[in-house]
């Protein structure tokens, strides 16, 4: 996602809305080809570890937990915001005069999924770290 935040979203602003939505009709299946997957795995890993912790309680399971609710909220972001758009952007059935603020939004929901990202990524070493420091006591 951070990719995508950096490379790819400063480029397509930087197209003309006619070209952007070329280049999104041909390319942007291919990033989902990558992002369904990994993002899948991510969220599973996520929710498993929070299952598998549960029993251990305290900040294991908090911060697990706490990992797993960023990865949905990742997910439902990504419904919400971005998958609606991406249908649009694909189809090229958005007005040019609107690609600029559509993009625009768009954007600014990835950056709030990058966030959460980082956040569950961060979480669930915490959790992983809780685990070892308890194990060690």
């Amino acid at each position: 996602m951070l990719l995508i935040a950096v490379a790819f979203v400063g480029y397509w602003q930087s197209l003309e809305p006619e070209a952007f939505l070329a280049w999104f009709a041909t390319h942007a299946h291919r990033i989902g080809v990558l992002m369904v997957p990994l993002g899948a795995a991510a969220t599973a890993a996520a929710i498993l570890s929070a299952v598998v912790t549960w029993r251990i309680g305290g900040s294991v399971r908090a911060w697990a937990l706490t990992s797993a609710v960023l990865a949905l909220l990742v997910v439902a972001v990504y419904f919400a915001a971005h998958a609606p758009r991406n249908i649009v952007f694909a189809a090229r059935s958005v007005a040019p005069e609107n690609v600029s603020r559509e993009l625009g939004t768009w954007a600014t929901w990835h950056w709030v999924r990058v966030l959460l990202g980082v956040g569950a990524f961060y979480t669930q070493l915490l959790s992983i770290r809780g685990k070892e420091t308890r194990r060690a006591s």
